[in-house]
């Protein structure tokens, strides 16, 4: 088959091929010819996972979003589990490409605006400015006076004792009002279902003029808290030309009560008993330069 698509007018080079066709042949290629290794190969089973290694460099030679999005699919494939190294260091090299080719360098003026507390101009100005706004509003939700952390929750009875956290569409919409006080003066929304490029949608995105700066809500015991970052936030929203790769990661800490338990924690991380602790982990899963994009923050809302 490797030697029938090889010979096909045009494919070698696979210019012509669009990204869907070239995930399409290497998921049902890379499921049965492992990674090139000469050691390990024959030369023509070599010359064969060749091909199939082509066919994942070429589309990870593309910056579109579809192509950032099939590769992506491709590494966390389990059927391709042989390949997931070699598709990890290419998908990460296209995530750095993609990353520059969007980056606008600012003129002295802009970077004026910003420094003097003027309008952002560039995703990465709305993405610091929503994440300041965020962190006094988390310090007021966790040490003010008002409602704060009891916003929540759901309430009854005598004193509205505490019974369970809100559902998390409802904590996403009561921080979006919550947020939404504080940026809306300033032309800036925050909007809720948030739709995206390849017909994904996210819990919340923020808006000024063209740009987007897209938030993934969780609370702590949401079975895909560990894994979100990754296959919700980055996967599906950064790469929206809008966002420019910046991101903003939260989770909503309720404290670990029956029923409440956190997701088994991922190998070697020490499990978290707090939200600062939950915060930390979350930062040291997902460091390194190709996360530098994206913030994290944990509303401590246990129980007092």
């Amino acid at each position: 088959m490797v030697g029938f698509l090889k010979d096909l007018n045009g494919i070698g080079s696979h210019s012509n091929v669009s990204s869907g066709a070239l995930a399409d042949m290497f998921k049902l290629l890379g499921a049965i010819l492992p990674p090139p290794n000469l050691r390990e190969s024959r030369i023509y089973q070599f010359d064969r996972s060749q091909f199939v290694a082509g066919l994942a460099s070429q589309l990870g030679s593309r910056l579109d979003d579809e192509s950032v999005a099939r590769l992506g699919a491709l590494r966390d494939d389990p059927e391709l589990s042989a390949w997931k190294e070699r598709l990890s260091e290419i998908a990460e090299q296209q995530l750095r490409s993609v990353r520059e080719s969007r980056y606008t360098r600012h003129s002295l003026s802009d970077v004026s605006k910003v420094l003097t507390g003027g309008e952002p101009t560039s995703p990465g100005d709305l993405h610091a400015m929503v994440s300041d706004h965020l962190r006094t509003l988390i310090d007021e939700i966790e040490h003010g006076s008002g409602s704060g952390y009891r916003t929540f929750w759901n309430v009854s009875g005598s004193g509205d004792k505490l019974q369970s956290p809100v559902v998390e569409n409802d904590a996403r919409s009561r921080l979006s009002d919550l947020l939404n006080e504080r940026l809306r003066p300033l032309g800036i929304t925050a909007e809720i279902e948030a739709h995206y490029s390849g017909g994904n949608r996210g819990d919340l995105k923020v808006i000024y003029k063209m740009m987007k700066i897209p938030v993934e809500v969780k609370r702590h015991y949401n079975s895909e808290v560990w894994t979100a970052p990754m296959t919700q936030l980055k996967e599906k929203y950064t790469i929206d030309p809008a966002s420019k790769g910046y991101g903003i990661y939260l989770v909503f800490w309720f404290g670990e009560d029956k029923g409440l338990r956190l997701p088994a924690v991922p190998a070697g991380m020490a499990r978290p008993k707090t939200a600062a602790e939950m915060q930390s982990a979350l930062r040291q899963i997902y460091s390194g330069e190709e996360w530098s994009r994206i913030e994290f923050f944990c509303i401590d809302c246990a129980r007092r």
